[in-house]
């Protein structure tokens, strides 16, 4: 065992260093001469941010804003710096919040750390972006930068319910969350950090035609027999492209839009017999385009809303008759329209909740006849209301979890006749809960992983016979597990990839009766691979 130190003789080695740099609250206040910004990388041990390193683009929005800045990192930006804030922002943007969340994370970042994701523990035993002590997670946890600022984003959003943050100063919400000794450090550093959020919003978000492509971005067309893919791209429109059997893929067609973000959602309606596409505008609003065999594409129509964030999500409930759209709003609400042939669509309705953080997800439940949603919450629990025909909706049921973020995956597993949800939790770990009317809810069941994040996919593989869930690793490789009666769930599969972020599609194409995974890669790129029970897993194909 090392010999400790006595605490003066630390106090006094470690002074100069810490005048400025960390202001927690377990800090008494030091004294001594402070380091310069430029000189902290050389003092501390530091852990990358971005598993691919600091990029050329990172490297002129440092030089870019070396003469924008006034703050305490006047002049001192960096590459390594930059990618780092790119992280916190993108943990922000990805998760559908405010652009005010990332300046909030990176004000933080700023007086807590510089912006470095400091790899020894100088402070007690806080260490990375935000200096977060042992209670918050453990050192690997603390040094991955979305993880820690998702750690930060849900205390924040639990301590100001109803999205109250983004109303409140910047510097009081950084002390709530942080409750540091020196809760005057953070204000100051506030314009800064909106200066380095701004340059880097665009940069954070997916590159142009290529954002995360969630289950509801790809759809098995059954009008025309195509399998479509629709994105966001970096120009605000959404893009699509096809395969039909015998004619391959098609190039991608931009069908326009102004200012969308998100990802779209894309649904067969049999009720009218169309293709539908659904996409959140600048505005808070949703967006609708619709495709009949009979006269092609219609323009987009604006359905309303009430400054939605993060997705849409839809679904087509047979009991009613009727098509559904759910969105998550500022207010930690969930909000639904429908869709009925001959009425057409209704005002929105607020269904409550008040700390949802993520996009919902809706499911038709044929085993009991509900119309299924779910919504992760600021308790990192996954949350459930559902309607039947006669009875209506029911109240929010909190069906428990730890940590979990972003959007959970519901799937209808038809040879356990189950319901399956599953979910990624801060650890790293994919969990499942299943459904039976026999029984009810079953337990979490960690179904492990390692350094898996965003959203994972879950997909009925009829051919397989198998439920088979895939999500995006820190590695940049889409993993996959799966599921056959009477074999129970395999071990996680590394399908490879090269630096894949965000959110795996997987789809059944009944068209050339393959299971298709799409992920896109750090180029900017949408790839493909699928699965056929003679031959198994393909390659992967660079969609453009």
């Amino acid at each position: 065992m090392r010999p400790r130190l006595p605490r003066v003789l630390v106090a006094m080695l470690l002074a100069p260093a810490l005048t400025t740099v960390f202001a927690t609250a377990a800090n008494a206040e030091p004294t001594g001469a402070a380091p310069q910004a430029g000189d902290l990388a050389a003092q501390y041990a530091t852990a990358s941010c971005d598993p691919g390193g600091p990029t050329a683009t990172d490297a002129a929005i440092a030089t870019q804003l070396n003469g924008q800045l006034t703050g305490k990192l006047a002049g001192a930006m960096n590459a390594y710096r930059v990618s780092c804030a790119r992280m916190v922002t993108k943990a922000a943007r990805d998760r559908g919040l405010a652009q005010r969340a990332a300046v909030i994370a990176v004000t933080t970042t700023i007086v807590e750390s510089t912006i470095q994701n400091v790899a020894e523990m100088v402070d007690h035993d806080s260490l990375g972006l935000f200096q977060q002590r042992g209670t918050w997670g453990d050192q690997n946890e603390r040094l991955d930068p979305i993880w820690a600022t998702n750690a930060f984003l849900n205390k924040m959003i639990k301590l100001y319910p109803g999205n109250a943050w983004q109303t409140a100063p910047i510097g009081e919400v950084c002390q709530a969350v942080q409750v540091s000794a020196y809760p005057s450090r953070y204000q100051p550093e506030a314009a800064d950090a909106q200066r380095i959020v701004t340059a880097l919003w665009d940069a954070s978000a997916p590159a142009p035609g290529a954002p995360a492509l969630p289950s509801q971005s790809v759809v098995r067309n059954p009008i025309s027999g195509a399998l479509e893919v629709y994105r966001v791209g970096g120009d605000g429109h959404v893009h699509e492209k096809w395969w039909r059997d015998g004619a391959g893929w098609s190039a991608w067609t931009d069908h326009g839009g102004t200012g969308f973000t998100g990802e779209p959602a894309a649904i067969h309606n049999p009720a009218g017999n169309t293709l539908e596409v659904y996409a959140l505008g600048a505005n808070g609003h949703v967006y609708e385009k619709w495709w009949r065999s009979a006269g092609g594409w219609s323009s987009w129509h604006d359905l309303g809303g009430a400054n939605f964030v993060g997705s849409p999500a839809a679904t087509y409930n047979p009991v009613g008759g009727r098509l559904e759209l759910y969105a998550t709003g500022a207010d930690g609400h969930v909000y639904e329209s429908w869709w009925r042939a001959g009425a057409g669509w209704s005002a929105w309705t607020d269904l409550g909740g008040g700390s949802f953080t993520a996009s919902p997800v809706a499911v038709h439940n044929p085993i009991g006849g509900t119309l299924e949603l779910y919504a992760t919450a600021a308790d990192g629990h996954v949350h459930e209301k559902w309607w039947r025909e006669g009875a209506g909706w029911s109240a929010w049921a909190d069906l428990g979890g730890s940590g979990f973020t972003g959007t959970p995956a519901a799937v209808h597993n038809p040879i356990g006749d189950t319901l399956e949800l599953y979910a990624t939790a801060a650890d790293g770990h994919v969990y499942e809960k299943w459904w039976r009317s026999a029984g009810g809810w079953s337990s979490w069941h960690d179904l492990g992983g390692s350094g898996l994040t965003g959203t994972p996919a879950a997909v009925h593989n009829p051919i397989g016979g198998t439920v088979e869930v895939y999500a995006t690793g820190t590695d940049g490789h889409v993993h996959e597990k799966w599921w056959r009666d009477g074999a129970g769930w395999s071990a996680w599969t590394d399908l490879g990839g090269t630096g894949f972020t965000g959110t795996p599609a997987a789809v059944h194409n009944a068209g050339g009766d393959t299971v298709e995974v799409y992920a896109t890669d750090g180029n900017g790129h949408v790839n493909e691979k699928w699965w056929r029970s003679a031959g198994g897993w393909s390659s992967w194909h660079d969609l453009g």
